[in-house]
């Protein structure tokens, strides 16, 4: 059962004292709701349930305008923002993948992302696992006086392996996900 008032309005629409349209207390009906032109376009309310929203229901998507300029449209399967957006200090959850360069990401993709460091990423370091972060080994050592370190310290400094001439190797735990995209490669300091 449904209850209904039919007007038509040629000149002015008096509203009473409290200027509200609509029905205000229910009186039989399930739901009240404001055509907007047609039965596609509706603000429905549900007067069964408490505390449910407005709901707006529209063919053809919602725009909404401040002094005549766009500001958001709500479409069918997305919605589009003309203007910027201020979360408040709030937070964006859920977002997906980027797929496409300009697809905003998550700050736990971005901080996974490799970095290029233009300036010299490795510090000079103190020991193989130096207090910094940065965590350096090798295939061997010759001594403490050319410890694996060393081939990243400042300084008249230098690591040599325990006798390996070939297939020997160093390598360094940075504290990010880097691409090495150069490097600097030099023969021992002196001739002994």
């Amino acid at each position: 059962m449904s209850y209904g008032v039919k007007a038509t309005v040629e000149n002015e629409l008096n509203m009473n004292s409290n200027n509200t349209v609509g029905l205000p207390t229910q009186i039989g009906a399930l739901t009240s709701g404001v055509y907007l032109g047609n039965v596609h376009n509706v603000l429905l309310y549900n007067t069964i349930v408490d505390s449910q929203p407005v709901t707006l229901y529209t063919s053809d998507g919602f725009l909404v305008k401040v002094n005549n300029v766009n500001v958001t449209k709500f479409n069918s399967n997305e919605v589009d923002f003309f203007t910027s957006i201020d979360a408040k200090q709030n937070y964006i959850y859920n977002v997906p993948q980027p797929i496409h360069p300009y697809d905003v990401c998550m700050k736990g993709y971005a901080d996974g992302l490799a970095q290029k460091c233009h300036l010299g990423l490795i510090p000079s370091l103190s020991r193989n696992t130096d207090k910094s972060g940065y965590v350096v080994t090798a295939s061997s050592e010759h001594a403490s006086t050319y410890s694996a370190f060393k081939a990243f310290r400042a300084g008249n400094t230098e690591w040599t392996t325990n006798g390996v001439t070939s297939n020997f190797w160093i390598k360094i735990k940075c504290l990010q996900a880097v691409r090495v995209w150069k490097f600097v490669l030099t023969g021992r300091r002196n001739d002994s």
